[in-house]
């Protein structure tokens, strides 16, 4: 019977241990299991997993029709990229990182991107700069910028000394939604079938 009271304890601290060995270790490993609380409750690493499968998917899958997309409509409208243009402005970027103390292969490696990868993306760029046209600014509308933004952003500056500036900024926005507009454009007008 004494025999038994011993066992039976014996078990009983065994599993005490266990147990607040358990503890521990979940405690030690829990952003293993647990990224974040929100109003106490816990974000899984399994489920915040899943989220990041679905959105990087549903990117990537987006990312790869917008290319073909762009793509099709550039062979259709018989429009190239010469690896010179690629050059021209793979040399650029490089001025303006060594501007900034860097180099382009260092920033390159930094972001997790190839040479290829780059030269990719700036040819993407330029058929779709292609493809939307020149942009073209009114006189009226650098000088109504101007004027409306004069007190935040150009104090105590005259038009003139300004202008080039307004106009490079009004023109990269213009050609962001002539670029948006052809996209929207070519996804609305495609035949996709996905399967993913």
């Amino acid at each position: 019977m004494k025999q038994i009271k011993v066992n039976s304890k014996r078990r009983l601290i065994i599993i005490a241990a266990i147990v607040i060995g358990l503890a521990g270790l979940l405690f030690y490993f829990k952003n293993q299991f647990v990224i974040a609380w929100v109003n106490g409750r816990p974000i899984t690493r399994f489920t915040y997993n899943q989220e990041l499968q679905k959105l990087a998917k549903n990117q990537a899958i987006d990312s790869l029709l917008t290319k073909k997309l762009i793509l099709a409509e550039a062979a259709k409208n018989k429009i190239a990229v010469k690896q010179e243009e690629i050059d021209s402005a793979i040399k650029d970027i490089d001025e303006r990182t060594k501007a900034q103390g860097t180099n382009l292969d260092e920033l390159l490696l930094a972001q997790g991107i190839t040479r290829q990868a780059l030269q990719e993306e700036i040819r993407l760029q330029k058929l779709l700069e292609k493809l939307v046209g020149e942009i073209t600014l009114d006189e009226e509308l650098i000088t109504t910028y101007f004027n409306d933004n004069q007190t935040t952003l150009f104090k105590d500056k005259k038009l003139e000394e300004v202008k080039e500036e307004i106009k490079t900024q009004l023109s990269q926005q213009e050609l962001i939604n002539k670029i948006q507009e052809l996209i929207a454009r070519l996804q609305a007008e495609a035949k996709v079938v996905n399967w993913l």
